[in-house]
């Protein structure tokens, strides 16, 4: 084969010297990534097949959790594999995989095949038993993941198993990205027949981080005869569908203070319109304001959910801002949509509904990323994720939660109070007019105070 040139340049199925693979890496051990990266075996209208696949970090979860191409786990005429099995590693026998641990994207199960490549992957979900670790795995960005341009170091590669690769030996390919958009990558990269369900991995900032699961053999070029490759991105929609999945994160939650001497009737963290930021609001009347929380970034290697940075994802009604000029009026049609927020519930639909909404509702009440504005002491929101929208959720030994961004070599921590607010009874709550306050501060995470600790509501 003659050799490419410049941008089209790229490497075949072979192992590249530390110098080559390393670019853009710190600290990189490729014989622990060896262990992210399996080779699975599995029957397909009675053929054995092999393919690859790869476990992910997402923090806590009561599974290992093992990322893969959809059509490794069901056949164009919507038939599921048979037989399928993660091959053993070293120590690490082979594991026998169950259907009732299969889950595939619920488009791609009713519509699988080259047509629907966008949503061609799924998950092996492994039980752990009691006290035992995670397996390692890739870590990932969704703030990397949501850009539009994905910004990496060196190239982008490919890790997975040809067909006659032994387990535990997977191979690494490199090459360039040529095309991206919301829920696809294109790049030059050879693949061979075993490689779908592949990491589609780069470095960033040091260290490993999965983009996207390869699972096509795309188009060719244009007057070149070089074929483009495809992948679907791990982006909002696809953490969203792993997590529900893995029971990872909380969904539909408000943020509650949980401490002794806070109101009855509860201090809870509402994003006002009107007012641009975060407010205090006194009960849950009209509050309007609930989250999806999921981890937006973990580590490579060992699982350790004291690194998970988490990001709160918030949903606006249909009307945001409208019961805030009705606050006061009994017949505002505010608890209906509220109702409207809360009957999504959890599970598929709920998701579904999200994704309708950002498509056809204004700009005004599509998705919003909470920020946490430390030196501005408020609560915020944007469009796009930032990275003063990540946060460490952090467990107290009273089962509550501290709310935690890392800031230089110190931590602080939110802190929602209500010196503003009456001190009202319970009674007197549902008779009374709406109370809030922009009582929203951060404090050192060491400090001990007031109103600082929470929980998802």
């Amino acid at each position: 084969m003659d050799p490419l040139h410049g941008a089209e340049y790229h490497r075949g199925w072979h192992d590249l010297s530390d110098d080559e693979m390393f670019i853009g890496l710190r600290n990189a051990d490729s014989a622990r990534r060896q262990e992210w990266v399996v080779k699975l075996q599995f029957e397909m209208n009675g053929i054995r097949c092999f393919g690859t696949a790869f476990y992910i970090n997402l923090g806590s979860s009561q599974y290992d959790i093992v990322l893969t191409a959809g059509h490794n786990l069901i056949s164009g005429k919507k038939k599921r594999c048979t037989n399928l099995k993660i091959m053993g590693i070293g120590s690490v026998g082979e594991i026998l995989v169950t259907n009732e641990n299969i889950r595939i994207c619920k488009s791609y199960e009713q519509d699988p095949g080259p047509k629907n490549a966008v949503n061609d992957y799924g998950a092996i979900l492994i039980p752990l038993r009691e006290m035992q670790s995670p397996r390692a795995g890739f870590g990932f960005n969704l703030k990397l993941s949501s850009m539009k341009e994905v910004t990496i170091e060196g190239e982008l590669r490919i890790t997975g198993y040809k067909t006659d690769t032994d387990p535990g030996k997977p191979i690494t390919n490199s090459g360039v990205r040529k095309k991206i958009n919301e829920h696809q990558l294109e790049y030059l990269v050879e693949t061979e027949k075993g490689i779908s369900g592949s990491p589609v991995w780069g470095a960033y900032d040091g260290v490993e981080t999965v983009l996207g699961i390869h699972n096509h053999h795309g188009r060719e070029m244009q007057n070149k005869g070089k074929s483009m490759n495809r992948g679907t991105r791990l982006n909002l929609d696809m953490l969203q569908t792993v997590c529900r999945w893995a029971e990872v994160g909380w969904r539909c939650k408000t943020l509650k203070v949980s401490q002794n001497g806070a109101p009855q009737q509860g201090l809870y963290l509402r994003l006002s319109k009107s007012a641009g930021f975060g407010r205090v609001r006194l009960g849950a009347k009209d509050l309007a304001t609930t989250f999806d929380i999921f981890p937006a970034m973990t580590t490579s290697g060992m699982v350790d959910p004291k690194s998970v940075l988490y990001a709160f994802f918030f949903q606006p009604p249909t009307n945001w801002g409208e019961e805030e000029e009705e606050s006061s009026d009994d017949d505002s049609d505010n608890s209906d949509s509220e109702g409207d927020e809360r009957s999504i519930g959890r599970g598929e639909g709920k998701w579904n509904m999200k994704r309708k909404q950002q498509q056809h509702e204004s700009p005004e009440v599509q998705g919003k990323w909470v920020r946490w504005n430390v030196h501005g002491k408020k609560v915020e929101w944007s469009d796009e994720l930032r990275d003063d929208g990540l946060v460490k959720i952090m467990m107290t030994k009273k089962n509550t939660v501290e709310i935690v961004r890392s800031m230089g070599n110190h931590l602080q921590k939110l802190r929602m109070q209500a010196n503003e607010i009456p001190n009202m009874t319970e009674h007197d709550d549902s008779h009374s007019p709406i109370f809030e306050s922009s009582e929203i501060s951060f404090e050192r995470k060491a400090k001990t105070v007031k109103f600082s600790e929470f929980c998802f509501d």
